[in-house]
């Protein structure tokens, strides 16, 4: 329990703090995977238990605040340029400074656990400069000459996302930042922090394909810790989703009620194909969104298979009772409960995942996470194409 405690702390307030990350959030990751990061280290005590989770109740309102905030804003668009998106800066910049003072408190209190919590304090602190507080980068900067190793290392991180995000038009500038992230990424492989960085890097902000690229080698050739071999492995799975699109493919696996299903049986049909459980909150929240596209296009030959991932057979059952709108096919594999199969066939490790296949049986798009508008689009052009 205290472990948890103390990873759910560390996952909550990194997805908040590399807001370039935001992918993980839609996609599930950060519910659904083993990551043990700084502040996952064994034998810690009652007390600690009870600091780190005093912490993370002292961090909530202003999580709340910062989620309701956002909404929907484009995140890369708001680093990359906080004066054209001035209003909602204005009004996130306060919560992630209070954030930043109740780590600062908690460090004062606790100094024998500060150096856990230091990392992501200073990805907050990286965030506030970004976004225009010159308190926070003068902070960063005197911060990375503290004789605190930890202080240091964490506000040279915190340095390097604000020089990537302040120059996501200049190569010459963010090749820097990721020769020095390199660097810090050969002496401290098993960092999840630099980790995170790198990998956000790769995901948003660059000013080119080819830098987006080496932000991801960074993380597959030069990090080896546990955060760094789970997304090792996701990446390796995407590229093998990568390589099935625009191919045949047919699915196969057993019906809720035991009877064999092959989506072979409906070519000629739009397929859309829904991985998914009921534990999963984005799939449960993303359900009124299938169901509407299901009505909106099933006379038209949209068909939905949902494809179940649930350990508990009853409680599926249970689910599906009180949603009998969900009257297309439920694939449950009671011989192989938990990942189906078929899931683990075709490189699906995050829910909800989507797959759309066109009318002749050929798998045309992947939709990952949450994505509603995405996956409606998806599914308009596939309904479109003759």
């Amino acid at each position: 329990m205290r472990k948890l405690i103390r990873k759910r702390l560390f996952l909550v307030v990194l997805f908040i703090a590399v807001f370039c990350t935001a992918a993980f959030y839609h996609s599930g990751i950060f519910s659904s995977t083993p990551v043990s990061a700084q502040t996952s280290a064994s034998g810690s005590s009652d007390q600690e238990a009870a600091q780190f989770q005093a912490l993370e109740t002292a961090i909530q309102p202003d999580e709340a605040k910062i989620s309701t905030v956002l909404g929907q804003t484009d995140m890369t668009s708001l680093l990359s340029d906080p004066t054209s998106n001035e209003q909602v800066a204005a009004s996130v910049m306060p919560a992630i400074s209070d954030l930043i003072k109740q780590f600062d408190i908690f460090s004062n209190k606790n100094p024998d656990l500060a150096d856990q919590v230091r990392p992501v304090e200073y990805h907050f602190i990286a965030v506030l400069a970004i976004l225009g507080d010159a308190g926070a980068q003068t902070r960063l900067q005197q911060d990375t000459s503290s004789n605190n190793a930890q202080i240091s290392s964490a506000a040279n991180l915190g340095l390097l996302e604000y020089n990537w995000w302040k120059n996501t038009k200049n190569a010459a500038v963010q090749g820097q930042v990721l020769t020095n992230l390199k660097a810090m990424a050969i002496k401290d492989p098993t960092n999840d922090s630099i980790t995170a960085v790198a990998f956000g890097m790769s995901q948003s902000g660059a000013a080119n394909s080819d830098l987006s690229d080496q932000a991801q080698k960074i993380v597959t050739d030069d990090l080896k810790g546990p955060y760094a071999q789970q997304l090792q492995s996701q990446l390796q799975m995407q590229q093998q989703q990568n390589a099935m699109l625009n191919k045949p493919i047919t699915i196969t696996s057993v019906t809720l009620d035991g009877k064999p299903f092959s989506t072979a049986s409906l070519q000629g049909h739009v397929v859309l194909v829904d991985y998914w459980a009921t534990w999963c909150g984005w799939c449960v929240k993303g359900l009124p969104d299938i169901t509407s596209l299901y009505g909106k296009y099933h006379a038209a030959g949209l068909d939905v298979v949902s494809i179940s991932n649930d350990s508990d057979v009853n409680a599926l059952k249970q689910f599906l009772a009180q949603h009998p709108e969900m009257v297309w096919p439920q694939i449950f594999d009671a011989a192989h409960p938990g990942l189906n199969p078929t899931a683990q066939q075709y490189g699906v490790n995050a829910f909800p995942t989507q797959f759309i296949i066109d009318r002749q049986g050929v798998l045309r798009q992947i939709v990952v996470g949450y994505s509603p508008d995405e996956l409606a689009k998806d599914v308009e052009t596939m309904m479109a194409a003759k």
